[in-house]
């Protein structure tokens, strides 16, 4: 089966289903890990405060330096890396909503199943490479959506989660059915296999504030992967994604 697992940035798929694609790799399946925004390798503009740490002097510099960690990730989990040249959103670029989907839409082509961010959507480039698909999709692959860690299990999202659980209403109109999720399996093997990915990501981490190697508790805010499947109304086509309702 060929399996593709769509992520907004280089690290959030990982984070997010790390252990299950290396479980699915182990299963046999091919599975290919696509970044949307993963940057555009010719800008020369500055860096963003993110990435000031790095020490990189251009954009393009972190770019490449990113799309080194996650290829490393990618070895050791036997998934395939592709990066599409588009910034994220804090670098303020007009966005063609055509461009990128003709771009993503090339790379879902052959797909059994797809994976795309699906909780709790807090972040706009998320909320954007999910709605895009959700609009766009024309083939008959299965699609699945995905708890995104470490957003999912902050204090804020587990409330939200507790009260209205994990529905998310500007993409209610977007599916077919209520969504159910459930937990993935993974193997101590798995989940190690998904540490030493991240760890990976140096300059993530550190920005995120963590440490590598990764602490006991940061490895247990990444355990539990969630997934849920979805049907998709072909709602006719847009020029953008519709605007966020909450």
């Amino acid at each position: 089966m060929n399996i593709v697992v769509v992520s907004p940035h280089l690290d959030d798929g990982v984070l997010s289903l790390g252990a299950t694609m290396n479980r699915w790799v182990r299963e046999g399946h091919s599975v290919k890990l696509v970044t949307v925004f993963a940057g555009n390798p010719d800008n020369d503009g500055p860096p963003l405060s993110w990435d000031a740490p790095r020490g990189t002097r251009t954009a393009g510099e972190v770019v490449a330096a990113r799309c080194a960690e996650d290829a490393a990730a990618a070895r050791v989990l036997g998934v395939e890396a592709t990066w599409l040249p588009f910034d994220e959103a804090q670098h303020l670029v007009p966005r063609d909503p055509h461009a990128i989907w003709e771009a993503l839409g090339d790379q879902l082509v052959g797909a059994d199943r797809i994976y795309v961010p699906g909780w709790p959507l807090g972040h706009y480039d998320h909320w954007y490479a999910a709605m895009l698909t959700f609009q766009k999709l024309r083939i008959d692959a299965p699609l699945g959506l995905y708890c995104e860690l470490p957003y999912a299990v902050s204090p804020v999202a587990r409330a939200k989660s507790l009260l209205r659980g994990r529905s998310v209403p500007f993409v209610e109109p977007a599916v077919s059915h209520d969504l159910t999720w459930s937990t993935e399996r993974a193997s101590p093997a798995d989940r190690l296999s998904k540490i030493e990915a991240l760890e990976c990501y140096v300059g993530e981490v550190a920005a995120l504030g963590w440490t590598v190697p990764l602490s006991p508790s940061q490895r247990r805010s990444l355990r539990v992967e969630r997934t849920s499947e979805l049907l998709i109304r072909n709602a006719p086509d847009s020029e953008e994604p519709e605007s966020r309702q909450e």
